[in-house]
């Protein structure tokens, strides 16, 4: 797999109903995840057994700089509103351009802001999916 540029990895939130991408995002980690149910008993033979079909789930954190006041007040609001938002996570592909996007609802679920004396204002967040995201293949 060719090398793929991290500047093309982006995050958008729609705000005012215009897929915004959020600004000043320096890392976005982008997180798939299936649960599997454990069935194994004292008759498994000292074999793990696995159930497929638990919860699946998607996440997503991301960190950054203060760049775009509409921006950020856009994420602040929705964590104090502790609402469903739309977003849209998408992937690099490796000539550039995308090769897919996540659509998904979501809850802002933290926002931190952090100052230090010899830095610029930084924030993270993170938010977690609810429902069936939707993938779209752009290759």
């Amino acid at each position: 797999m060719a090398a793929q540029n991290g500047n093309d990895f982006l995050l958008k939130m729609d705000i005012a109903s215009t897929m915004t991408t959020i600004a000043g995002c320096q890392s976005t980690t982008f997180s798939l995840a299936g649960e599997v149910i454990d069935v194994t008993t004292k008759d498994s033979s000292h074999w793990r057994e696995l159930l497929a079909g638990g919860k699946r789930t998607l996440d997503v954190s991301f960190n950054g700089v203060y760049a775009d006041d509409a921006t950020f007040n856009a994420v602040q609001v929705a964590v104090l509103a502790n609402s469903l938002e739309s977003f849209e996570v998408v992937l690099p592909g490796t000539i550039g351009g995308a090769a897919g996007t996540f659509a998904f609802s979501g809850i802002l679920d933290t926002l931190e802001n952090t100052g230090d004396n010899d830095a610029g204002v930084t924030f993270s967040a993170t938010i977690k999916s609810t429902g069936i995201p939707v993938f779209t293949d752009l290759v």
